[in-house]
Parts: structure tokens; C-alpha cells; sequence
């Protein structure tokens, strides 16, 4: 198991609201800032599990985590909007190309 894959375990099992429930604001807190570190590492099934929990704790965690939270999910839907736009335009680019005819040259 890599090191992210437990780590990611760890952070998802503390994630649901049962286990949410039963730490401390502190260890809450410490949860939130591991999620941000992994977010921007992992593959995306993994990143898209981790959002999900986060998506269905972000009403039920105190008032001072909910702007970690938001912050986590905006920057996780920016990073996912520009990579969708990137793919997308790298798409149009290489279809325009292929539709370009040769050019003989003047030699």
C-alpha cells in the first residue's frame, strides 16, 4: 500500500460523519488540512471519493470548519473545470489539425 493510499484510509474512515462526530475539534481540524494535502495528489477516483465525503460533511461540521471545507471543494471543482477545459481544447486543436489538408512544398 503506498503511502498516500493509507493516509487517504485513514482521512476517509475519520471523514464520515459517525467518526466525525466523536473527535475533537483539534483532531477535525487536522483531518481537513491532511484532505487538503492529499487532494491535489491523488488519482481521480480517489480525489472524487475523498470530495464526496467532504460534500456530505460540510453541513454537519462546526461553523469555524465549514469555510475549510467550502475552500477544499471550490479548489477541488476549479482544479476539475480547468482540467475538463484543457482536455477539451487540447481535443478541438488536434480534430482542427487532422481536418487541415497537406501543404506540398515549393521545392
Amino acid at each position: 500500500m503506498s503511502e498516500y493510499q493509507w493516509k487517504l484510509n485513514i482521512v476517509e474512515r475519520n471523514l464520515l460523519l459517525s467518526n466525525w462526530m466523536k473527535l475533537i475539534p483539534d483532531a477535525q481540524e487536522q483531518m481537513l488540512e491532511e484532505a487538503d494535502e492529499l487532494i491535489g495528489d491523488l488519482p481521480l477516483p480517489d480525489k472524487l471519493r475523498l470530495v464526496s465525503s467532504l460534500e456530505k460533511l460540510q453541513y454537519h461540521a462546526e461553523a469555524q470548519l465549514q469555510p475549510k471545507i467550502q475552500k477544499l471543494l471550490q479548489t477541488f471543482k476549479l482544479e476539475h473545470l480547468y482540467n475538463s477545459t484543457k482536455h477539451f481544447s487540447e481535443r478541438c486543436t488536434d480534430s482542427r489539425l487532422e481536418q487541415l489538408t497537406p501543404v506540398e512544398s515549393a521545392c
